[in-house]
């Protein structure tokens, strides 16, 4: 009974801890945009504060706007099966994706 209770900690404890890898690379982000006046095109993954149990990845949106990924590393992760990502307005969201589905996203509090 309590191997689940912990589980779920743990699971939560490494969303909280992507979370803040990715506030501190959408700070980055901003900080390109007050220099340059854009977001970049691309960013190098070693550009990025990396996380132990999910891989963290930048796209660029149209516009002025971008998201970064963090998608779970199956290697130290294998039981998660969620992904976070935070977008240029701030908003950070936990998506489920089943195979073949289109994913179910909520804003993460």
């Amino acid at each position: 009974m309590a191997y689940p209770s912990y589980e779920t900690y743990i699971r939560r404890t490494r969303l909280e801890n992507v979370r803040a890898n990715l506030l501190l690379n959408a700070q980055k982000m901003e900080r390109h945009y007050s220099q340059q006046h854009r977001f970049p095109s691309t960013v190098a993954a070693a550009d990025l504060e990396q996380n132990t149990y999910f891989d963290i990845s930048y796209e660029a949106a149209s516009g002025d706007n971008f998201r970064l990924i963090a998608r779970p590393n199956k290697n130290n992760n294998p039981n998660e099966n969620r992904y976070m990502q935070i977008n240029g307005d701030g908003i950070v969201s936990v998506c489920e994706q089943s195979t073949g589905e289109e994913a179910n996203c909520y804003v993460y509090k």
